[in-house]
């Protein structure tokens, strides 16, 4: 790993495990907006389904007479405040940008989730290659202690 690198100092090598755990970390921060990002798109999805799915219902519902209108609630009330609480996820995260993009975010997805995956590939080989660079740190610093070590020994000797 030294000659691939080209490390001939211990300084340098610290450099290298330095820079290895900023990419390491920088990679796992990726990991997390993404993530993030695709559960933002899920559920814009998954609500944008719901409003779908229910506002026929809740066409009738506001449609009917209002002697019948409770009625109809009492039959229909899971399903008009799935369509309620949809309706208004979307309001509060489409802004002015009223129209659903099922597709787009199905394919939005589809990118994240690949981008996810390539992302957490690279985090197990920036792990492992830490985990390399900090072994051969470890064993150049206790070559390095154990020649202080004998420097130091041969210095007593001289002194006595």
């Amino acid at each position: 790993m030294l000659q691939e690198k080209n490390i001939t100092i211990l300084v340098e090598l610290q450099e290298v495990v330095s820079d290895m755990k900023k990419r390491y970390w920088n990679v796992n921060k990726q990991i997390k907006q993404t993530e993030h990002l695709l559960h933002e798109q899920r559920e814009l999805i998954e609500q944008s389904e719901k409003y779908l799915k229910y506002r026929p219902i809740y066409k009738a519902y506001t449609k009917t007479k209002a002697k019948k209108q409770d009625a109809y609630y009492n039959q229909y009330t899971t399903e008009i405040i799935l369509y309620q609480s949809a309706e208004q996820y979307l309001k509060e995260h489409l802004k002015e940008d009223k129209t659903l993009k099922l597709k787009t975010w199905k394919e939005e997805i589809e990118h994240l989730t690949s981008q996810k995956n390539s992302l957490y590939e690279e985090v197990r080989k920036l792990k492992m290659e830490v985990q390399e660079a900090e072994a051969v740190k470890k064993c150049v610093e206790q070559v390095l202690q154990a020649g202080q070590e004998k420097e130091q020994t041969k210095q007593k000797h001289i002194e006595l």
